[in-house]
């Protein structure tokens, strides 16, 4: 399963062409998150959402999305 995380200001949008590369890859997690919520509760969102799937996830993002990703993979 792959989580897409969406950037700043923007919103999960399954027919963009980035959602439609990832679910010729494997089935795309929809998760969609305020962008503008505290860095904290932003990562206890996304960190609840995922963890049902921890066992079989690729997480990525774009913008903030990234920044997220990178920090729930890498504990940095």
């Amino acid at each position: 399963m792959i989580a897409y995380l969406h950037g700043f200001n923007s919103g999960y949008d399954r027919n963009s062409e980035k959602t439609k590369a990832c679910a010729k890859i494997d089935d795309v997690l929809e998760i969609e998150y305020d962008s503008f919520d505290s860095h904290d509760r932003i990562l206890e969102f996304l960190l609840n959402k995922l963890q049902p799937h921890a066992f079989d996830l690729t997480v990525i993002g774009t913008s903030l999305g990234g920044y997220y990703a990178a920090y729930i993979v890498t504990g940095k």
